[in-house]
């Protein structure tokens, strides 16, 4: 009995020291929120009152298939369907995604330029950052990955200058003409994959980053971090690990 207990304990642990992610943001510049004391921009852990009836009072979940992008929006994450317009499918979601703690964003402060908009993140541990880009940045095409570069007064280029690379594990619609992970946009939540999302990932040595403008009116980018557990919780899974193999060898 106690060896199941522990073995039972591993997966919690596990996604204990998965979700040590985000613990604040202060966005700059943003737009006002209507729905005082949020912001516009939440994460994992918090809740707030959306702007969308259908929404209501929001606790942040984990990123996950279906979790809610944006505050002001109805809008979704997803796995990508068979192609632009087709049903979305949980199954395409990608699994390194799945259980880490996010950022909602408010899809009102995308065209932020002027004064240029920007979110503080600070994090629990060091770690990844993702980033989901619209892939109409820059060239307005659904079908091929962003352009940064393309973007008037340079205002999305701090994508491609402070180290954000595409990632590429194979994850990626027939329809889609790069190489890259993709993300699936459902707008409105209505079951069908309606924009696509290129997924870029970046190492966090600190436990802080930024994200800044994105320049264009098209679906506002989303992030979301995977923490790197702290040494005492790598020991702590290792040591119950170790004395549930150690159990299971005695009850043999």
């Amino acid at each position: 009995m106690k060896t199941t207990r522990l073995i039972l304990l591993l997966p919690f642990l596990a996604s204990a020291v998965h979700a040590a992610g985000i613990l604040s943001v202060t966005p700059l510049n943003s737009d006002a929120f209507p729905n005082a004391p949020s912001t516009g921009t939440e994460f994992t852990g918090t809740t707030f009152l959306s702007t969308q009836a259908a929404v209501g009072n929001h606790t942040v979940q984990a990123m996950g298939h279906n979790a809610l992008a944006y505050t002001d929006r109805t809008h979704v994450w997803a796995g990508y369907g068979s192609g632009l317009g087709q049903p979305k499918d949980a199954g395409n979601f990608p699994s390194y995604l799945n259980g880490l703690s996010y950022v909602m964003t408010m899809n009102g402060n995308r065209d932020n330029v002027i004064p240029p908009f920007s979110i503080d993140i600070t994090t629990a541990v060091p770690g990844t950052a993702y980033l989901f880009i619209d892939n109409r940045l820059g060239d307005g095409v659904a079908q091929d990955g962003p352009n940064p570069s393309l973007v008037l007064d340079n205002a999305a280029q701090w994508i491609i200058d402070e180290g954000w690379v595409l990632v590429n594990t194979g994850a990626k619609p027939a329809d889609y003409t790069g190489n890259n992970d993709i993300l699936g946009i459902d707008e409105g939540n209505d079951g069908s994959i309606n924009q696509y999302a290129s997924i870029y990932a970046k190492p966090i040595t600190g436990t802080q980053f930024t994200v800044r403008s994105f320049g264009e009116g098209r679906n506002m980018y989303g992030v979301a971090f995977a923490g790197v557990p702290e040494p005492s919780s790598s020991l702590l899974l290792s040591a119950v690990a170790a004395a549930a193999l150690h159990r299971r060898r005695r009850s043999a």
